[in-house]
């Protein structure tokens, strides 16, 4: 990722790859149980921090993703939002 600073926040953002993915359904009992495997997939990554200090951050992460599975047509959003904290030494 690549950032810009100013003063007390920063922001940038970045490309991430995702190798193999896959989502395992396992319940408890249940003899349906599945693993969906997707293909390899890209994405876009931004972050916004605040600075509390000179290495002390907070910030929020946004990831855009769509992962497709190995059968035609069918695709699962992945995007998601988190908080991330950052030390900078």
């Amino acid at each position: 990722m690549a950032f810009w600073r100013y003063k007390q926040f920063r922001i940038g953002g970045g490309i991430t790859h995702h190798f193999n993915p896959k989502l395992k359904i396992d319940f408890d009992g249940n003899s349906d149980n599945a693993t969906v495997k997707f293909n390899h997939t890209n994405g876009l990554i931004i972050q916004a921090d605040y600075y509390y200090s000179d290495q002390f951050g907070v910030g929020l992460k946004l990831t855009d993703i769509e992962y497709k599975t190995r059968q035609p047509g069918q695709k699962i959003d992945g995007d998601s939002i988190g908080v991330v904290g950052s030390y900078l030494f």
